[in-house]
């Protein structure tokens, strides 16, 4: 189950954690993805998935990309982060995926031996290049 992590935010003492900005709903939502209570509750999705994405391994080569991370979770709260949150009603993911696939693609998700999401490949079908998998 995704969190519901925000509410309309009319007070506009509500500030970003990372940044220290305050609300601008209309080009950044602010989205509350951990246990975090008080003045840290909210962050920016762009300025979590800048966060994220500072803590990304990607590997690439000419038609697989591979994109791990370890545990993410709040620094403060210590809560592991969700891989997505939903902001009125839309699914919003925490870990930006930039796919320059362009053409037929196959994702595949990598899990630990805890069942926890530690990566995905992106698998470019349309390429001219053989490619092996090894499980």
């Amino acid at each position: 189950m995704l969190p519901e992590p925000t509410k309309k935010l009319s007070d506009s003492n509500v500030c970003c954690k990372i940044c220290l900005c305050e609300n601008d709903e209309i080009d950044d939502p602010m989205i509350s993805p951990c246990e975090c209570i008080g003045s840290v509750r909210y962050v920016h999705l762009k300025c979590i998935q800048n966060w994220v994405k500072s803590k990304l391994n990607i590997q690439q080569n000419k038609n697989i990309v591979t994109i791990y991370w370890k545990n993410l979770y709040c620094e403060l709260c210590k809560t592991k982060f969700p891989l997505h949150v939903k902001h009125h009603g839309q699914e919003l993911s925490l870990i930006p995926i930039e796919n320059k696939i362009t053409g037929s693609y196959v994702v595949m998700e990598s899990f630990s031996k805890e069942k926890n999401s530690t990566g995905v490949h992106l698998i470019d079908l349309s390429s001219d290049q053989d490619f092996r998998m090894v499980i």
